[in-house]
């Protein structure tokens, strides 16, 4: 849990310096009026997007690049909901007591498991995992991106869990990548686009969005399952 809490001051350490040189001598990736015009943001996003950001979704082009700190503290809003979580499950805060044992649950799960839904959900997995991916690699020019795609990926453990509810996943271990992913995303863009090489590399732009999106995904997909595992058990391994 310290581990957990250090990481969290430190990435919100991290994102106040990427806020504090973003507004020292004007944001690069935020479009900004010259003089005393004001400018039509909408309209500049609209019509310059697609050559500063090299992608062709407007809203991915917002997202990742010229409102990218806002990405960063959405996805460190959900690193810390997953802390709480884990915290207050460790201590055994809730508001009554299971009515049903984690045994007793994988035995009723193990009985009354249907062969149908088994064979289904083994049907959709790679349909799930491909859809998954094409969301994420493709948010950049289709809509979509990291956070659709890692909640898709995430039904993969949720579904098992609906079918099969054992708890063999190692929480702490997605937890430990998550958070490791986390600080990735905060470091990636730091370098890419506050060194303002996404105007000195042009080329470079598109494997950048790809990038972000891929590690957005991941580590939503892990959030997700660690929440889900979290609540569906009672043990006290995460």
């Amino acid at each position: 849990m310290i581990r957990s809490i250090a990481v969290v001051i430190f990435v919100a350490l991290l994102c106040g310096t990427v806020l504090w040189l973003s507004n020292t001598e004007g944001d690069p990736v935020t479009p900004v009026a010259a003089g005393d015009d004001i400018i039509d943001v909408p309209g500049y996003v609209l019509q310059n997007f697609e050559e500063q950001t090299g992608a062709r979704n407007a809203v991915a082009a917002i997202y990742l690049n010229y409102r990218v700190y806002d990405t960063l503290f959405e996805a460190l809003l959900l690193l810390i909901a997953i802390v709480g979580i884990i915290h207050f499950f460790r201590i055994g805060i809730r508001s009554e007591p299971r009515t049903i044992t984690h045994q007793r649950r994988t035995q009723a799960g193990a009985t009354e498991q249907s062969d149908i839904i088994s064979r289904i959900t083994g049907f959709l997995y790679p349909v799930v995992i491909l859809f998954g991916f094409y969301v994420i690699a493709n948010g950049h020019n289709t809509p979509g991106g990291g956070f659709q795609g890692g909640a898709i990926l995430a039904t993969l453990f949720i579904g098992r869990f609906i079918v099969n509810p054992i708890n063999d996943v190692n929480a702490s271990l997605l937890h430990d990548v998550e958070q490791a992913l986390f600080v990735l995303i905060l470091l990636v863009p730091v370098v890419f686009l506050f060194y303002e090489f996404s105007g000195q590399f042009p080329a470079l732009n598109e494997p950048f969005l790809i990038l972000m999106n891929v590690l957005i995904g991941i580590k939503v997909c892990l959030g997700l399952t660690i929440v889900v595992f979290r609540f569906g058990f009672d043990e006290e391994n995460v």
